[in-house]
């Protein structure tokens, strides 16, 4: 019996604290986007000096981005211009917009050119 009771008084506090109103988190929209990015290793050019010989601190790389998992949508292409600069350090070449001449720009550490970049240099010669 006191078993029973004990047992009626535990559901009984169970239903009491189920109606007290808490808080929940609900997700009203959720965007997932899918990109993948591959470098064609075989599209790496790198320019002649005037020895006709290949420059060591300058190349370009063609990058394949990937927007569809399954593979129905064509990826886009972009070519990827990389040179050393006087301080060692590589840089990327950027243009706002086609009027624009473009410049080399310092790459950050940890973006999409970056890890482009560290990739692709074992396979330049």
């Amino acid at each position: 019996m006191l078993k029973k009771m004990l047992v009626a008084g535990l559901f009984g506090m169970a239903v009491f604290s189920s109606s007290i109103a808490s808080a929940e988190y609900i997700v009203a929209h959720e965007e997932t986007y899918y990109e993948k990015y591959v470098i064609d290793t075989q599209s790496i050019f790198q320019p002649k000096d005037k020895n006709n010989e290949l420059r060591d601190d300058e190349f370009n790389v063609l990058v394949w981005k990937y927007t569809d998992p399954n593979g129905e949508k064509k990826p886009t292409a972009y070519v990827y211009k990389f040179k050393c600069g006087n301080d060692e350090r590589w840089r990327i070449f950027t243009k706002k917009n086609n009027d624009d001449e473009g410049s080399y720009k310092k790459i950050e550490k940890g973006s999409l050119a970056h890890e482009i970049l560290i990739k692709s240099l074992p396979y330049v010669r």
